[in-house]
């Protein structure tokens, strides 16, 4: 079975609206060209290991309105569970 990832995307005009809302998470650098760096490199250790990536953008206006419409608390953890219901066609 191939290896998959979900890859969350964030618009570099977007960084810092998503470090306001998710601080302190150390998986959220300081600087966007650095979480890049990491998300790029994490990227490539799945394709090396024969696996696919499944890109999702999220914006912060819409996780923000997914978090409320959920009563759920704006955390990376949530973050991450709305990348996967997007990737899932939600």
């Amino acid at each position: 079975m191939a290896y998959s990832r979900i890859s969350v995307g964030i618009l570099e005009e977007d960084y810092d609206a998503f470090l306001r809302l998710l601080q302190p998470d150390e998986k959220l650098t300081p600087k966007y060209r650095d979480w890049l760096k990491r998300t790029l490199a994490e990227n490539k250790t799945c394709i090396d290991l024969g696996g696919v990536i499944t890109d999702v953008i999220v914006t912060p206006e819409d996780f923000f309105k997914y978090c409320n419409a959920l009563g759920l608390a704006v955390s990376y953890f949530n973050f991450e569970v709305y990348a996967i219901v997007r990737s899932n066609g939600g």
